[in-house]
């Protein structure tokens, strides 16, 4: 049987903060969704994680691969902890997967290509809680959210994957050493760098797959902001009928490794079968991805 996407679950904390300043309206942030101080990755991830798991087995899950920037400890995997949290079998594979914000659709890619040729399910979870230093422009734009994927085999699975592409290079875009409580970037070389890796992997992608833009009814952008993937779409020539359903930045803020596939459940709730998903994210450090997915 196809192995694909059998549900899916997001979760944006309820509690907003209005954004007043400039500084924020600037960056397109209408509100931002931030977890309140008894909230965390692990709690965000486990309430996505509960959602995609609703009508199935716990117990049945054989792999789980979390992808976050912000896990609870340095030295103690968050998957674990959401496994045991959840019901999963000890007796599965578990895994936290980093790469800034790339690794929610890292840990997505990974795990369909782990679990494609054996049984059982899988989970793919991505949750962060974003961070920036109050002045800072990565303070304005900082959300929190969780997103998960249930992945098996079914005579129709919700949505299956047609591909993928990584393209890496290194850069000190944005980063966070041991110690520091909110990350540091290097300004518009970050943002040089967001478009250039996004820009490249996309059109690799279509180049490899002798696809064109047009033949996507979606495409999920990573969205650190409302401003940068705007600017991204007018150049690769995406319009806002392709957009408008995963563009889910505004009202929630910069959910880190968590964006993109908090943008595909949006779109996974109003996709029609038979149309075209193409996801791209950026990770820090620095790289990119991109995937397509059809709907069945």
């Amino acid at each position: 049987m196809p192995f694909g996407i059998l549900n899916f679950g997001s979760f944006v904390p309820p509690k907003r903060d209005k954004n007043p300043e400039d500084k924020a309206k600037a960056l397109g942030i209408l509100e931002r969704a931030r977890p309140s101080r008894h909230d965390d990755t692990l709690t965000l991830a486990t309430v996505a994680a509960l959602r995609a798991l609703e009508g199935f087995d716990p117990n049945d899950v054989q792999a789980l691969f979390l992808g976050t920037e912000t896990p609870l400890y340095a030295v103690k995997p968050t998957s674990v902890m959401l496994g045991s949290a959840l019901g999963v079998s000890p007796f599965s594979q578990s895994v936290d997967m980093e790469f800034a914000c790339k690794s929610g659709l890292i840990a997505l890619d990974v795990l369909h290509s782990y679990m494609e040729k054996r049984e059982g399910l899988a989970l793919s979870v991505s949750a962060d809680v974003a961070e920036g230093h109050p002045g800072d422009p990565l303070f304005y734009s900082a959300g929190g959210g969780a997103a998960a994927f249930l992945l098996g085999h079914a005579k129709k699975p919700l949505a299956t994957l047609n591909g993928s592409l990584s393209y890496n290079t290194d850069r000190a875009d944005f980063w966070r050493v041991h110690g520091e409580k909110t990350p540091r970037h290097a300004g518009r070389f970050s943002s040089d760098s967001y478009l250039h890796h996004l820009e490249t992997v996309i059109l690799a992608y279509l180049k490899k797959n002798n696809l064109k833009l047009e033949d996507y009814d979606h495409v999920v952008l990573h969205m650190p902001n409302a401003k940068l993937p705007l600017r991204l779409a007018k150049k690769l020539g995406v319009n806002q009928a392709q957009l408008e359903a995963g563009f889910v930045v505004p009202n929630m803020g910069n959910a880190y490794a968590a964006m993109v596939p908090i943008g595909f459940c949006s779109v996974l709730s109003k996709a029609k079968a038979g149309q075209r998903v193409l996801l791209a994210s950026y990770g820090s450090g620095a790289g990119a991805i991109s995937m397509g997915f059809s709907i069945n």
